[in-house]
């Protein structure tokens, strides 16, 4: 009698678990970790340097406006004579300078090799606002993937709750039986190693359970965190063909999005350094203020102050091979960067058509997964009538039982797989930002 209030209470704490818990959704999971991941605001900080760097100022289009000022003094004893015998003889004689300007100057022409640097400077802020993307994607993946893995384990954990309760009341009517007489030991022992058997399934499962909890909360950068429950429900993308979805990968995927602007990037880089084999016109202008005192002079004081204008051209005829070094790598790393697209563009389709694959084989398992464990449930009633009808033995009720909670947990598992291969392929077509589902 004792043994058997042991595994009531053991009954009772496993379904105590299962209460006072909140509910964590998908939609909140991924607003935390979008508000507080540490990459996304690296991603966004690197985004907002790009953003400061891609100015016209920055690309040598704006003009350059300077101030100069400067003055100096001196204490001298002068002691000059000239030809005609006359002459200046004074000592401690001072003497005063002081000048003062305004400067503007620009550049007129470079070979356009400031406004393509300028566009250059914007493709790598096009870049860094993809990273900011591709950032979040893989945030987001991470999250949904860790999410689900809480959820199918949280559906485990029930079908082993399940096993349990079918294994306690068969565990009850077998030691009512053996209490009565009526029954045999072996029949006891049998219904008790089942019992056992499912109970430990059930505690492994939730040490899983709350190991996937917790590396939950580090994906949204909380702290590690068991007291919560996921919803379980899954709703599934309809309409997902291959050909719409190449179609979105070649328009929305962020790696080849990337790789088509290093490429314009390097195309920019190139005609900016072609540039250099042309002149450079400037242009400036500026404002001078000029006064001197000097008490041993022919003149004790001067003051000037006006406008200057100036326009100069510059032409490098040799500069020891700089320029053609510079247009060669520049050539080369459009040339590298072409490349790139194109094995970008194979190597992501590829990886859509395989993730497509995967996507309707697991949505194919998932299908026969559910008729199957309708046709287990169906066929664990029935063995469970006979059964209960003295029909069948301990022996053949247990294998119907654990066929049941075998294809429970195989359509547990292949819901869950199928709406990983889903993620995983509408991230590849460039959609997992509009998919929070």
């Amino acid at each position: 009698m004792k043994k058997k209030w042991q595994i009531a209470l053991v009954c009772i704490s496993v379904s105590l678990l299962a209460f006072g818990q909140e509910t964590l959704t998908l939609e909140q999971a991924i607003n935390q970790a979008l508000e507080v991941n540490h990459g996304i605001a690296i991603a966004r900080n690197q985004k907002e340097q790009a953003t400061n760097v891609a100015r016209p100022g920055n690309a040598g289009l704006l003009p350059t406006v300077s101030v100069v000022g400067g003055g100096n003094y001196s204490n001298n004893n002068t002691n000059i004579e000239f030809a005609n015998g006359d002459g200046i003889n004074q000592n401690g004689a001072q003497s005063i300078a002081t000048i003062a300007s305004v400067q503007l100057n620009q550049i007129l022409f470079n070979g356009l090799a400031n406004i393509n640097t300028l566009y250059q400077f914007q493709e790598l802020e096009n870049i860094a606002e993809v990273n900011v993307r591709l950032t979040i994607e893989n945030t987001l993946l991470t999250v949904i993937a860790s999410y689900y893995e809480v959820a199918r384990l949280t559906e485990i954990k029930r079908v082993n709750l399940q096993a349990i309760n079918i294994s306690k009341d068969r565990y009850d009517r077998a030691f009512l039986r053996s209490d009565l007489g009526s029954g045999s030991k072996i029949d006891l022992l049998n219904a008790e190693v089942s019992l056992n058997a499912d109970s430990v399934s059930f505690f492994r499962t939730t040490t899983e359970l709350e190991n996937a909890k917790r590396n939950l909360m580090v994906a949204i950068s909380l702290e590690p965190n068991t007291n919560f429950r996921v919803d379980t429900t899954l709703v599934f993308e309809d309409g997902l063909n291959l050909a719409d979805l190449e179609r979105n990968t070649l328009e929305q995927n962020s790696f080849i999005a990337i790789a088509r602007l290093n490429e314009k990037a390097t195309s920019y880089q190139l005609k900016a350094a072609k540039g250099g084999y042309l002149p450079q016109v400037t242009i400036g202008g500026g404002y001078n203020y000029n006064t001197q005192n000097n008490e041993a002079s022919f003149t004790k004081s001067f003051q000037a102050d006006g406008i200057g204008l100036n326009a100069g051209i510059q032409w490098n005829l040799f500069d020891a091979q700089r320029r053609e070094t510079n247009v060669r790598n520049a050539r080369l790393a459009l040339a590298s960067n072409q490349e790139s697209v194109e094995n970008t563009r194979k190597q992501i389709l590829r990886d859509l058509e395989n993730a497509y694959s995967i996507y309707v084989n697991s949505i194919y398992v998932m299908n026969k997964e559910a008729r199957n464990t309708q046709t287990n449930k169906l066929n664990f009633n029935r063995t469970e009538e006979l059964f209960n009808l003295g029909q069948l033995n301990g022996t053949q009720f247990r294998e119907a039982q654990l066929n049941l909670a075998q294809s429970n947990a195989n359509y547990s598992n292949a819901r869950y797989l199928a709406k990983i291969a889903e993620v995983q392929l509408v991230r590849i077509a460039g959609m997992l930002l509009g998919d929070s589902n």
